[in-house]
């Protein structure tokens, strides 16, 4: 099934970015930039959701490069992570690391102790991407406390992606997880740092990581 974001972005990417970038290239940018904030402090969350989007696509599309050096743009959407709608605060993970990048890892580790389990699912997997290594501990007691199987199975999976020697700990116990998906995604951040398979049998890589010392 799809994430709810991403069925989201292909409903909004189309007409939305085409209307943006008509609206910039008649205003040389700066009016669509200001209707954009504007957006953001809006009452509607959807257009709160349909601002974000646009302007990290068109970053991202390189249409608004210069806006990665807008201040107010990152402020803005740093504000939007604490925003009263679930999806705005997700979008707003999504958009600040496409504005900021790395030195938006901080802030979007705060979102793994969102209430709601999509912002926290979304800050995990993002914190990934981010290869956002000073974030390890922080994603190590996600995946050892969330009562999300999919926050929890993110936060995994971003593990793998830092490939932290330091992470093993915690993704051999998570090999005991409940959940089939954990467990799997687990294992495959320990094939990524350690570079060998051994199997779904927490005993293989008990004597591996632990014994051998």
């Amino acid at each position: 099934m799809d994430h709810p974001l991403q069925i989201l972005r292909r409903a909004a990417r189309g007409a939305l970015a085409a209307a943006i970038t008509a609206a910039a290239l008649a205003t040389g940018g700066c009016a669509s930039l200001q209707a954009r904030l504007q957006e953001l402090h809006g009452p509607d969350p959807d257009d709160r959701v349909e601002a974000l989007l646009a302007l990290a696509d068109g970053v991202r599309a390189g249409r608004y490069e210069y806006l990665r050096r807008r201040p107010e743009l990152a402020a803005a959407v740093r504000g939007a992570l604490g925003d009263p709608s679930a999806l705005v605060r997700q979008v707003a993970v999504e958009a600040l690391a496409d504005l900021l990048g790395w030195p938006a890892a901080g802030a979007i580790a705060d979102r793994l102790r969102d209430a709601d389990p999509w912002v926290r699912f979304t800050a995990a997997r993002v914190l990934g991407e981010l290869r956002a290594t000073e974030q390890r501990e922080r994603l190590e007691e996600v995946l050892a406390s969330d009562d999300s199987e999919d926050v929890r199975r993110a936060a995994a999976r971003a593990l793998g992606r830092l490939g932290a020697p330091e992470a093993r700990r915690a993704l051999y116990l998570a090999l005991g997880d409940p959940s089939p998906a954990v467990r799997f995604h687990a294992q495959r951040a320990l094939v990524i740092i350690v570079g060998r398979d051994l199997g779904p049998d927490p005993r293989a890589w008990r004597q591996v990581l632990f014994e051998a010392r």
